[in-house]
Parts: structure tokens; C-alpha cells; sequence
């Protein structure tokens, strides 16, 4: 059985109810869509013009993730599916890579297939289109899933028109915000309140000069009584990753060994699977100079939030005024807030 009764409203008061989240008119309002909506998502008639799925956006911290969790936990559907859009564009990639030297003649609606026979709901979390790769395939892709009949949950810091927003070639991927907005229920969710400040730890940042041995005497109260780790690399995909100090399940790493070099998703998926704290030292200020270096900071902490893991830093300049550089990196500083002790 695909789908139930769903019991989403109960399971948002029950949640508010233990103190896990703060009760929000809007996000109540979101949710109760989604479960109004639930029954024509999941129709079976093949011809059904029923639109599939909703698309929330806002800006960063307004509970977009929290409150499509708890549909998706509690929507009743059992063939369901959740991942950071980075991991799934990373594995539809790996997925057209296998496909590349065999006789299919559409590998994209292979791949569209195949999903479908093991996914009725699909969660993309924090959309966000920056390569040129992704926007040429993201038309044909969503096109065969939807075709499919799969229904998406999608959060974005970007309405679908601020998709890939000036990026090369922009006109090849109009057609996918087209599909977008023709299947999809769109919906913004803007709150007043950023909820990770309000949970986070805004009052610890520590900035500038001294930062440094702040960070270190950090590490030194960590670790009292841990053995050091005698490694000064890491070698993740054929790639190295040099270490500054190590103990088991912690890591310092440079800002410029994470993030100025030819690292990307895979490469942050594997440490934050790997270790569950992570120091980063000597975060610089963003602007157009490094805009390459920003989107893999951006990356590297959607991976670190995503498994939890716990980090400790130091930056060039407050955190808080990284933030005008981008969306992206509005949303990587409230995320930083939430999950992290900056010093």
C-alpha cells in the first residue's frame, strides 16, 4: 500500500507540544495545505492533471526543512525517499556515468524509471542550481519523473524564477522552472523569525586577530587526555586533503585545504560520515573574488549539517557579515549558528 490516512497536524501539535519546536502560524498554514492537498498527490489515474508535490521557499531558517519533515514522516506514505539536492545530483551523475558505455538510448529516463519504481514521494531538501551540468539535465529529469507519476517535496532558499539566476546558459534551464511551476504547488514561507538564531549560539563568536589560538585552546579542552593522531592527509577519491591536527573522530583542517581546491560534494559527504567534529581555521571574507570558494563552503557545511557534525571555527571577520554575498551563504551562516561554536 502506497499511501494512508495521514496524521500531520497532530504529529506538527505533538512536536510543539514537547518543546522540539516553537508553534508558527505560517508553518501550520504550510502543513495544512500539504495535508488538504495529500489525497490528489497520490491519485492513481495515470491521466491525472492533479499537480505533484509542493515547492517551499523562503529565506534561511523559517523552519522550510522542519515543517517538510514532519509531512513526509507523517504523510502515510511508505515508497518515499529524502536527500540533500547536492547527494541527489550527485547520484543521478554517478548514475548516467554507468549508464554512458551500455546500449540505452535515453539514460535519463532509465535513471527517471528506475527511481520511480522505488520512490513515490521524493524530499529534496535546500535546491539550489549552480553548475551548468545540473541546469542542461534537470529539465529532461524532472520531465521523465514527473512523467512517472512522482510526487516531490522541495525547500529552496530560491523561488523557481531565482533558479540558477544569471548563470551560463541560463536559457537551457527556463524549461525546468516551467515544469516546475506547471506541476508543483509553489508556496513561500517567510516568517519573521530565523529559528537557528534563536536556537544557536550567536553570543560565541570569537573573530579576527587571536582567533586562532582561541581555536586552538578549544582543541586543547576537546581533546585533554585523547591521544594525537600521527596523519597528515587525508586521501578521499584519489584526492589529498591535508590534515593540521588529528585524534580519533576529530579533524582541524585550513579553510584553504577544504575549500580552495577541486573538492566537491563526495569528498565533504565522506568526512562528515567519517568524523563527528571538525575545526576549520582561517574562514576569509567573501566577495566576487572567491565566489568559487564560497559555493564549496556552502557545500561542505549542507554536508556537516546534514550528518550532524559538530564544528568549531575561525574567521577572518564576524560570520555574520559573510552573509551579504549571497543567498547561499545567508543560509550557510544561519545554518553555522545553529550547529556550530564559532571561534
Amino acid at each position: 500500500m502506497y499511501y494512508k490516512k495521514p496524521n500531520i497536524i497532530s504529529a506538527y501539535y505533538s512536536i510543539v507540544e514537547k518543546g522540539k519546536i516553537k508553534y508558527d502560524d505560517t508553518q501550520l498554514d504550510v502543513l495544512k495545505l500539504l495535508e488538504k492537498l495529500s489525497s490528489s498527490f497520490y491519485s492513481y489515474n495515470f491521466f491525472s492533471k492533479n499537480k505533484l508535490g509542493l515547492y517551499l521557499y523562503g529565506h534561511v531558517g523559517r523552519g522550510k526543512s522542519t515543517i517538510m519533515n514532519i509531512y513526509y514522516e507523517n504523510c502515510g506514505i511508505t515508497k518515499k525517499h529524502r536527500l540533500h539536492f547536492n547527494t541527489f545530483m550527485q547520484e543521478i551523475h554517478e548514475h548516467l556515468h554507468k549508464l554512458r558505455n551500455t546500449s540505452t538510448k535515453s539514460p535519463l529516463n532509465e535513471v527517471a524509471k528506475s527511481i520511480a519504481k522505488e520512490v513515490r514521494l521524493f524530499f529534496l531538501d535546500e535546491m539550489q542550481v549552480h553548475d551548468i551540468g545540473d541546469a542542461i539535465i534537470l529539465y529532461r529529469l524532472f520531465s521523465a519523473l514527473f512523467t512517472n507519476r512522482v510526487v516531490f517535496l522541495i525547500t529552496s532558499n530560491y523561488s523557481p524564477d531565482d533558479l540558477y539566476y544569471n548563470g551560463l546558459q541560463r536559457e537551457l534551464f527556463v524549461p525546468a522552472i516551467d515544469l516546475i511551476r506547471k506541476n508543483m504547488h509553489i508556496v513561500c514561507l517567510d516568517g519573521k523569525q530565523d529559528y537557528r538564531i534563536l536556537k544557536g549560539k550567536a553570543h560565541d563568536y570569537f573573530f579576527g586577530q587571536g582567533a586562532d589560538e582561541v581555536l586552538a585552546s578549544t582543541l586543547a579542552d576537546l581533546t585533554y587526555s585523547k591521544k594525537e593522531v600521527d596523519i597528515s592527509s587525508l586521501f578521499i577519491n584519489h584526492k589529498e586533503i591535508k590534515i593540521k591536527r588529528a585524534y580519533e573522530g576529530i579533524l582541524w583542517f585550513e579553510f584553504a585545504e577544504l575549500c580552495e581546491k577541486a573538492i566537491w560534494t563526495a569528498e565533504y559527504k565522506k568526512i562528515a560520515q567519517s568524523f563527528h567534529t571538525i575545526f576549520i581555521s582561517n574562514i576569509p571574507a567573501f566577495d566576487f573574488s572567491n565566489q568559487n570558494e564560497a559555493k564549496r563552503f556552502t557545500v561542505l557545511i549542507d554536508e556537516l549539517y546534514e550528518y550532524k557534525v559538530k564544528l568549531f571555527c575561525s574567521s577572518a571577520i564576524e560570520l555574520s557579515n559573510i552573509n551579504q554575498y549571497s543567498q547561499d551563504l545567508k543560509r550557510t551562516v544561519s545554518r553555522l549558528i545553529e550547529m556550530c561554536s564559532i571561534v
